[in-house]
């Protein structure tokens, strides 16, 4: 997912279930051990996100997963109970509100995404369609625009005004990236930024270097 050009906290819960599916599918004769490990470690660590909110909702917003990672219709009605509250919560912005709101994502980079992780998340082409209840919600589900873009930022910037409750949402919880590859670069600037020879930098100076290196393609 660090290659990802927009790894989303949505590709969390479907990458993790995609890991699981592939391991079920791993046929092996001496290194059962390892497998059956690998599949109590999944669990062990990561059951708990399959029951948080923020990557529920993550997940069900990126138009590249929606629904299709579900399993359970029970899990599936209460991804809907929880968006359909948020949703019920908030006021549809009007044009002006989301044409303002639409500039804090403006500033993302807007390279289409990559293809890795793509045969962990290849088991979401099979999946059921959705209920028939009418909201918001099921609208976007049911809407085939999301076939047309692998690109999740893009999608929203381009279907805010006809999914201006659930664009509200995808500010809220898709703001954070689901890597740590930037934090990596952020050190690894550091480091040539505080070298031997200029270890005498004031921490003001220092830390004006760092954002300005880190986001040179932004100045």
């Amino acid at each position: 997912m660090e290659t990802e050009s927009q790894p989303t906290s949505g590709l969390v819960i479907p990458t993790i279930v995609g890991l699981e599916k592939a391991l079920l599918q791993v046929q092996t004769q001496h290194t059962t051990s390892v497998r059956t490990g690998l599949q109590c470690s999944l669990k062990s660590r990561f059951a708990h996100l399959m029951s948080d909110e923020h990557f529920l909702i993550s997940a069900a917003l990126d138009p590249r997963c929606k629904l299709k990672w579900v399993e359970q219709s029970d899990q599936e009605r209460h991804i809907h109970a929880v968006i359909q509250a948020k949703c019920e919560a908030l006021e549809a912005p009007t044009p002006t509100a989301a044409a303002a709101a639409s500039s804090d994502t403006d500033a993302s980079q807007s390279a289409t995404s990559s293809d890795v992780a793509c045969d962990l998340l290849s088991y979401m082409n099979t999946s059921t369609p959705p209920d028939q209840r009418t909201s918001e919600f099921n609208e976007y589900l049911q809407s085939t625009a999301s076939l047309e873009t692998s690109d999740c930022i893009h999608f929203w910037q381009t279907h805010r005004q006809t999914y201006p409750k659930l664009y509200q949402l995808h500010i809220h919880h898709h703001v954070i990236p689901a890597t740590s590859a930037a934090i990596e670069r952020a050190f690894s600037l550091a480091g040539l930024i505080c070298s031997e020879r200029r270890n005498r930098l004031d921490s003001s100076v220092f830390e004006s270097l760092l954002v300005a290196k880190s986001n040179k393609d932004l100045l």
